[in-house]
């Protein structure tokens, strides 16, 4: 399936894992993410997630497509690349965080839940850089079962098959044990978090979503989810989809910028 950009919408394929691929209660017992916002200086627990989901067969003419896949209901990823030339990861789009963090090269050598992971490794891209000085080095999360730990960077991102943010932030983990063997069965590599920025560790560094916006690859700063029940779907960035919904939308006004 191929990705496509129309009137600065990006529309994302979403894929669901085989049902042989299931990891049984891979989330059930675990305890929620608990994310703390330096901003506001207090933990926000993560709350439970149930998505909408549908078929990927959209005849949009205003987004593209990526492709996220679908473990157990529990799990929604899909692909993000990094780097000259690209080097590809599986992604969680984690509507409760805001961070972008992918596995270090050297944290297959730290922390055996790393060990089958795609891990990305800066000497091979050409545009890959420190982040500026003055800025933000460390990156810790802390999140129910344990902290993951790494150091910011910069490089080129690619979204689908069309957005590319140059110089974009994002955290080169080294440690990933706090989360055990949660994310050592679990079939993503990272997290890219498409929440308020408020739940940023770095909160003055534009997110990619804000950079999407902000560099005009997208008309508004807006996503939406159209998963498939055994079946693909879609996220769609920029917008939303029309055909995906039927009847009006009601908006609301956010009391508190930050879970969605």
């Amino acid at each position: 399936m191929t990705s496509s950009a129309f009137g600065g919408v990006l529309k994302v394929p979403v894929h669901n894992v085989p049902r042989e691929q299931f990891v049984t209660n891979l989330l059930s017992s675990h305890t929620p993410p608990r994310l703390m916002s330096k901003s506001s200086n207090k933990a926000v627990a993560a709350t439970s997630r149930h998505l909408l989901r549908g078929d990927n067969k959209s005849t949009s003419t205003n987004g593209e497509t990526i492709i996220v896949r679908d473990l157990k209901n529990a799990q929604y990823y899909g692909e993000v690349s990094i780097g000259t030339p690209a080097q590809k990861f599986l992604v969680v789009f984690d509507t409760g965080s805001a961070d972008f963090w992918i596995p270090d090269a050297t944290c297959q050598s730290i922390s055996m839940n790393c060990v089958k992971k795609t891990a990305y490794d800066s000497s091979k891209s050409s545009t890959f850089s420190e982040v500026p000085a003055g800025g933000q080095t460390q990156f810790t999360i802390q999140y129910g079962s344990g902290p993951v730990e790494g150091k910011y960077s910069t490089d080129t991102v690619k979204i689908a098959d069309d957005y590319v943010v140059e110089g974009q932030t994002f955290a080169q983990v080294e440690s990933t044990d706090g989360l055990g063997d949660v994310y050592d069965v679990a079939l993503f590599d990272g997290i890219l978090g498409v929440a308020f920025p408020i739940l940023s560790q770095d909160p003055g560094v534009p997110t990619l979503l804000q950079n999407l916006a902000d560099q005009k690859k997208i008309d508004q700063s807006q996503f939406g989810f159209f998963l498939g029940d055994n079946a693909p779907g879609e996220l769609t960035i920029g917008g939303y989809d029309t055909e995906k919904i039927d009847g009006d939308i009601t908006w609301v006004d956010v009391i508190e910028p930050a879970y969605w």
